[in-house]
């Protein structure tokens, strides 16, 4: 149980006020403040950020270009994190993904492996770098190949995972297995569809950077069928994600973090898509 910020920003913009607010106050909810103040809180289970920034690509149609990345994840609370200020540094580009934990039981340590959001890259490359993977809680890069997914998640999947990986690394696992080439909207929608009827879960509210460098954000909360076991309902209040718009930006947070009016909640059971033009493609599951 988690809470979670997503941008797509048109040019590259400074993030930290998304992670530590704004330095002049206002009625602005940062992460930080969600850790401390959102619905449910505390979530002090660790916290991660990615940002990835974009090559000025206005005559590349094809998509965007990236030429950084930056990845730091903690257990220790965000709140009580001396290094987070200073990596902030890199936090500075045209891509967020950030996340607090609330760990569910038995789904992972509560130590940076383990908090999210969870990179997916070649593993050749790391085999060249002599890295492990599985490892990675501080990183920067500018080479190619650069993160295929990012993933952040929000719920429980029961019976997937074990003690070693938490389910949302399993399931960003099974997305990048089945998606070798990219995401496609349609695709995933029948991936997600399909999923749904296979796990019992509370929620997977997620968050999700692709090959292409697209966007992603699903709202899907288990709601109450007769028959089903109280203990794995979730309270749907808590599973919200909304988003918001203007011209330079798309974000997707669990909770309005401002006073903006432009705010929408996005229904249960619907995915988003936001492309490099900042166009929101949405549609309900199945």
């Amino acid at each position: 149980m988690c809470r979670m910020i997503g941008v797509m920003s048109r040019n590259k913009m400074d993030y930290k006020y998304a992670i530590e607010g704004r330095e002049n106050g206002g009625a602005f909810h940062s992460l930080k403040v969600q850790s401390k103040k959102a619905y449910d809180a505390p979530h002090e289970d660790g916290f991660g950020i990615y940002v990835m920034s974009f090559k000025d690509s206005r005559q590349n149609n094809e998509g965007r270009e990236p030429e950084h990345e930056f990845l730091f994840k903690n257990g220790a609370r965000i709140t009580e994190n001396a290094e987070l200020s200073k990596r902030l540094n890199y936090a500075n580009g045209n891509l967020l993904i950030s996340h607090i934990r609330k760990a569910s039981a038995g789904k992972g340590e509560i130590d940076g492996i383990h908090a999210h959001p969870y990179a997916y890259v070649s593993p050749d490359f790391f085999k060249i770098k002599g890295i492990n993977i599985n490892n990675i809680t501080d990183w920067e890069n500018s080479t190619n190949p650069y993160s295929s997914y990012v993933f952040a998640h929000n719920g429980t999947i029961y019976n997937l995972g074990d003690e070693s990986m938490t389910d949302s690394q399993a399931l960003l696992d099974l997305i990048a297995g089945n998606f070798k080439n990219g995401v496609d909207f349609e695709g995933l929608k029948e991936f997600i569809s399909d999923f749904t009827g296979r796990f019992d879960f509370t929620a997977i509210n997620f968050l999700l950077k692709d090959s292409k460098n697209d966007l992603y954000a699903l709202r899907l909360a288990k709601a109450k069928r007769k028959g089903d076991d109280p203990q794995k309902q979730p309270r749907l209040a808590y599973y919200s994600l909304y988003y918001l718009k203007d011209d330079d930006k798309v974000v997707i947070a669990s909770e309005p973090f401002d006073s903006d009016r432009g705010w929408k909640c996005i229904n249960n059971y619907t995915l988003l898509k936001i492309d490099k033009d900042l166009n929101i493609t949405m549609a309900e599951i199945d």
